[in-house]
């Protein structure tokens, strides 16, 4: 978690948003490179080992669970196939001059505007401090995309409604790609994603005609919740395989992926029922704690998906590949060591995908001729754009 503050609001709002924004960024930075230093020090082989392992699992590619060596091989070859295709000089020339970005106050300037707007028109005889306060109120208590609420304020306001209510199931939603849209396209682009998948989410549920029982919930920038009306299993099946290709048609290079679940009351009663093996469940305990425990099951579940996770195409190695460099390049010690020509971008290349390879197959050995045996069997299959863990 990083967090910014600043405690100077005479210039108002907005600059105030800034000011905390641009601590924030600086805090996390600091961390980040406290925190490589330590670990690395000055030695360029242990960065680029520290970077690709973060990379990874970034990406969710956990090199334990992919027991099968003829798997990672399929990995490593279709690796270095598509690295071929990066021009890391270009790569650098491109991220050098994005390095350091200001935070965009727009949004909430926007935003702010609106809300001050809205309290005029609401309350005409409003006073400019009543009108300041509104806005803040606002700001504090509406998500940060059109038509969704903060979890602060769904838990302070919404929360205790929802609970009285007998039937009503919890669909969860995990979105995972916004660091590298952010990294590439800037972080505007980043929000306009989010919002196409919230504003799709909404009108799913319309056309399904499912009544949502409060706006959608963001809990983080990829983690969203809804409380919807009880389905059938056939609405619930078809609601699923909707959400499932929500963003199927959105190209690649700024597409957000999105696992779900919907948690129902059901589960909950199986699960208190396992837990204390008996057949009865108490009615009204059921009903206090149905909200905490199916949202606790939906993050359970969408942390298991979003884990085992699966790079399924070449288009999303060569995305992994590129943030990977990306990463590498942006560190002030490669950096300085480019600069002065302590190393050339060939042998940073060399580097990095010797290493890549290394780190795939580090708990096992193979002979050389093995790994020419496989790296052949691999070529022939052509298995280079569906890549299983």
């Amino acid at each position: 978690m990083s967090s910014g503050y600043t405690t100077d609001l005479t210039e108002g709002l907005e600059e105030a948003l800034r000011v905390a924004e641009e601590s924030m960024y600086k805090n996390k930075l600091d961390r980040k490179i406290e925190k490589i230093t330590k670990k690395c020090g000055n030695d360029i082989d242990k960065l680029i080992d520290y970077i690709i392992n973060e990379n990874l699992n970034k990406c969710r590619i956990d090199i334990e669970k992919i027991v099968e060596r003829t798997k990672r091989m399929e990995l490593i070859y279709a690796y270095n196939s598509l690295s071929s295709e990066i021009d890391v000089k270009e790569l650098m020339d491109e991220h050098s001059t994005v390095k350091t970005k200001e935070y965009k106050i727009d949004k909430y300037s926007n935003r702010i505007e609106k809300f001050r707007k809205e309290a005029k028109n609401k309350y005409k005889t409003i006073n400019e401090e009543e009108v300041e306060k509104y806005a803040i109120s606002k700001m504090l208590s509406i998500g940060n995309f059109e038509g969704t609420i903060s979890n602060e304020y769904f838990q302070s306001m919404e929360k205790k409604r929802i609970c009285e209510n007998d039937n009503y199931e919890l669909l969860s939603v995990d979105i995972s790609g916004l660091k590298h849209i952010n990294d590439t396209f800037g972080h505007e682009e980043g929000d306009l994603q989010l919002q196409e998948v919230m504003n799709r989410l909404k009108n799913i549920l319309e056309a399904e005609q499912v009544r949502m029982l409060s706006p959608i919930v963001v809990k983080a920038a990829g983690n969203c919740f809804v409380p919807i009306d009880s389905l059938n299993k056939e609405q619930r099946e078809r609601l699923s395989k909707k959400v499932d290709r929500i963003t199927d048609d959105i190209d690649e290079e700024k597409r957000l992926y999105v696992n779900h679940n919907i948690a129902i009351k059901e589960d909950y009663i199986k699960l208190k029922k396992q837990n204390l093996k008996k057949k009865n469940v108490d009615k009204v305990e059921i009903k206090e704690n149905t909200f905490d425990i199916l949202l606790s099951i939906n993050e359970s579940i969408l942390k298991e998906k979003s884990d085992n996770s699966k790079i399924t195409s070449s288009e999303q190695l060569k995305r992994l590949i590129k943030e990977q460099y990306a990463a590498i390049l942006n560190n002030d010690i490669i950096n300085a060591s480019l600069n002065k020509e302590l190393i050339t971008y060939k042998e940073l290349r060399e580097k990095v995908d010797g290493r890549f390879e290394r780190i795939v197959l580090r708990d096992q050995e193979p002979s050389k001729e093995k790994l020419k045996e496989e790296k052949l069997h691999i070529i022939d299959k052509e298995k280079i754009p569906d890549l299983e863990k």
